[in-house]
């Protein structure tokens, strides 16, 4: 009868279950946000199109530091 594998292997589903729900949170936070500082500031899209391009920068960055190194 084989043992079922835990420990390690349950830590790397979680680690990585979060980091894909903070990418989700990060790609439509910057949108959210900058729609609220362009309503706010009447700065329409300025303030869109900067939480739309930080929000794509920063997903880029936590795929990249989730990549397997070589």
């Amino acid at each position: 009868m084989k043992k079922k594998e835990t420990g390690q292997n349950g830590f790397i589903s979680i680690a990585l279950s979060f980091a894909l729900g903070l990418g989700i949170r990060i790609y439509l936070l910057g949108p959210l946000l900058g729609g609220y500082l362009d309503k706010r500031f009447h700065t329409e899209p300025w303030c869109f199109m900067g939480g739309v391009l930080l929000a794509i920068v920063l997903s880029f960055l936590l795929l990249y530091q989730q990549m397997p190194k070589d």
